[in-house]
């Protein structure tokens, strides 16, 4: 099979230069790596209860894993987070704005009310006034301040959760002694850098719309807490206790899961009263969806497919959420624990053949891990793309006939296709390439195993993909160049990156603090643990009649601001 798709990727190259300017596929959006998969009877299409949302009252979304967990604050699960989206809500949301295409884009740092209808800055600190009449359903009970303070300090120090880089990353790292509640109605936060001082930046407010900061019933937690387990983690895998527009009707793991709208919803009602997730795992999407089967798909959808339902009359809807697909290097294994080997690596792949074939000509090529939109980003890797030098680098490093493993996630559309590319081009400067694609939910957590020290059974170079969900440098850093960013596999650690992100990255100086990032992606360029790739957006198919598909810079359908077309 891996000979057979060499082959077929050769002959489209060949037809790509003898085109020279064809036009191509439009590419599936290389979503976050975090998603998970079932097994694999899950491929096979499974009865759902109800096929389509022919009805106007029902939205079948497909969805290419399964959770494993509705818990908030367990967000390493992309799936995890598209029901989060919907069965909770955060104190500001994104400021949606309406596309010509019927769609809503909220991406860079603008806010809007969510559970808090507004908000007074004084300097540092933040005092929310909340929303009146939001209860939680099923409790039926009143949100007030407390139940934000208790999430808040939950998704902090609850174990295996997100929250804590996403809270430090807007300026929260004591929530006990910086949230207040000032009555039952207003609560505020006192936003500091890692010091202590007191200190509010532009990522602070755009921060809190983030899934990890959605709030949970205080009181049904806190039922369900026991002594070992004190933030209920284990009820709340299971169950849900929030305010958002959609609760879990019903779940059958690996098949789906389906929400239904809230009764007496606080706001306004969403306009689907029951959305189906339905689990396809390896299933073929375009069937499903050319079957009436699934009225939407973000994922599991590469550019011939997305090509194939845009000719059958489907919406295919693109908008720019910077996704960075990037290969990562585990630094700490020969012949990658080499600099030279690795920048031999960054110099082979082939860009422009990704993006136009493996991409169908959507996207850009990416010169750093940070988003472009930031205005502390410097193309550091445009120094990278020369085949020949790529050649003289592995006879320095002696690395010749190595042995190069390449991992990828199977359930991203277009992985399989860049991890061949990359295997042809490093196939012929001499390396013995060994393409791997792995299930979701391994890859996860091999990949998890290897930013944690765990045992791993994967090493060599990874494929991934990460939404950058705010515009600047700070979270990508921190997540992936930092050494010990929880989301850095490859190993390589640089005591200058650490200082700098360190003293700079609540720096109240925006042009100190944008030559400091600069010389930390300069870093990060040299060390070539990361060759970022390609940055392309998220694609979105709909089935016709259907508007109001969300476009964030978190990436997760928002399915209440969805409707059948008047």
């Amino acid at each position: 099979m891996r000979n057979l798709w060499r082959v077929l990727v050769a002959l489209v190259a060949l037809t790509f230069v003898a085109a020279a300017c064809s036009d191509s596929d439009p590419d599936a959006s290389a979503s976050d790596d975090a998603a998970t998969e079932a097994g694999e009877e899950s491929g096979e299409s499974s009865e759902s209860s109800v096929a389509s949302g022919a009805d106007d009252s029902t939205l079948v979304f497909a969805a290419t894993g399964d959770i494993n967990s509705m818990d908030p604050s367990i967000t390493g699960v992309e799936w995890n987070r598209v029901l989060g989206v919907n069965v909770y809500e955060t104190l500001v949301n994104y400021a949606l704005e309406p596309q010509d295409d019927g769609s809503l884009l909220g991406i860079g740092l603008d806010v809007a009310p969510g559970l808090a209808s507004e908000w007074e800055i004084d300097g540092d600190s933040v005092t929310f006034t909340l929303q009146e009449g939001v209860t939680f359903y099923p409790s039926g009970n009143p949100m007030t301040a407390e139940d934000v303070r208790y999430s808040i300090i939950r998704t902090v120090r609850l174990p295996g959760s997100t929250g804590t880089f996403n809270a430090n990353l807007a300026g929260i790292f004591e929530p006990e002694d910086q949230i207040e509640v000032v009555d039952d109605q207003t609560v505020r936060i006192n936003f500091t850098d890692a010091e202590g001082n007191p200190r509010r930046t532009a990522m602070s407010l755009p921060s809190l719309r983030f899934p990890q900061f959605s709030v949970v019933d205080s009181a049904v937690f806190e039922e369900n807490a026991t002594e070992e387990d004190p933030w209920a983690a284990e009820w709340a895998e299971g169950n849900v206790a929030g305010t958002g527009h959609y609760y879990v009707d019903s779940y059958t793991p690996g098949s789906e899961i389906v929400l239904a709208a809230v009764p007496d919803f606080w706001g306004e009602p969403p306009a689907y009263e029951q959305v189906i997730m339905r689990v396809v795992g390896g299933a073929d999407v375009t069937s499903l969806m050319l079957g009436d089967e699934v009225d939407m798909a973000s994922s599991g959808l590469g550019s011939r497919e997305l090509d194939a339902l845009e000719e059958a009359g489907f919406q295919i809807i693109n908008q720019p959420v910077p996704d960075i697909i990037k290969a990562e290097m585990v630094t700490t294994a020969a012949p990658f624990d080499d600099p030279a080997f690795r920048q031999a690596i960054a110099h082979a792949i082939p860009y422009d053949q990704i993006l136009e074939i493996a991409l169908g000509g959507r996207g850009e090529r990416a010169y750093s891990i940070v988003n472009p939109a930031s205005p502390s980003y410097v193309p550091a890797w445009d120094i990278y793309g020369d085949p020949e030098e790529a050649a003289a680098l592995i006879e320095e490093s002696g690395a010749a006939g190595a042995t190069v493993p390449i991992y990828f996630n199977n359930g991203i559309a277009a992985m399989e296709d860049i991890a061949l590319l990359i295997s042809d081009a490093l196939g012929g400067l001499g390396l013995n390439v060994e393409v791997n694609g792995l299930p979701t939910v391994q890859y996860t957590e091999e990949r998890t195993n290897l930013t944690t020290g765990s045992a791993s059974q994967i090493s060599g170079m990874l494929l991934s993909s990460g939404v950058i969900w705010l515009d600047d440098a700070d979270p990508n850093v921190d997540l992936w160049l930092k050494s010990t960013g929880f989301s850095n596999p490859t190993g390589w650690a640089n005591e200058e990156v650490d200082r700098l992100h360190a003293e700079f990255r609540f720096s109240p100086d925006p042009d100190a603090r944008a030559e400091a990032y600069a010389t930390v992606q300069e870093l990060g360029a040299e060390g070539a643990a990361y060759a970022p790739i390609a940055v392309a957006g998220v694609n979105v198919a709909l089935r016709p009649g259907i508007e109001g598909a969300s476009f964030t810079s978190d990436p997760h359908p928002r399915f209440w601001t969805m409707s059948p077309a008047e």
